[in-house]
């Protein structure tokens, strides 16, 4: 397309102008050449594969036929009766809430921003005074 470019040539390549094969150094500027860049990427293959042998364990033994079933029923209030509250189980061993919550923040971070905004204000000051 006419652009210049620049290449690294490994030692020893030859190229092939007006039919005959020369080295880098037979090259002279301003001579009209064509060539095919050729890109090797490594390729990286794995191949795994796994074989499990093994024999499953004996089920479990089936209940005789002749043994009774425990069946449990879960009863339901009526959905027009409303739930009762549950109470709780001793009001006497409840804590009293506490009147002051605990300190779980500082002030660092707040210290770290107000760090950042100034060192922000003086790079942006020393450019608007560097192209001004």
């Amino acid at each position: 397309d006419g652009t210049n470019q620049r290449f690294k040539i490994p030692k020893g390549q030859k190229f092939t102008v007006n039919g005959q094969q020369t080295d880098a150094f037979g090259l002279k500027k301003g001579m009209m050449i064509s060539a095919t860049k050729v890109v090797e990427v490594p390729e990286t293959v794995v191949d795994q594969q796994r074989q499990l042998t093994g024999t499953m364990p004996p089920p479990p033994p089936a209940p005789p036929a002749d043994a009774p079933i425990l069946v449990v029923e879960e009863r339901r209030p009526p959905a027009a009766a409303p739930a009762a509250p549950a109470a709780p189980a001793s009001v006497a061993s409840a804590e009293p809430a506490p009147t002051q919550l605990p300190k779980t923040g500082s002030v660092t971070p707040l210290i770290g921003l107000l760090g950042l905004v100034s060192l922000g204000l003086g790079l942006s000051l020393r450019m608007i005074r560097r192209f001004c």
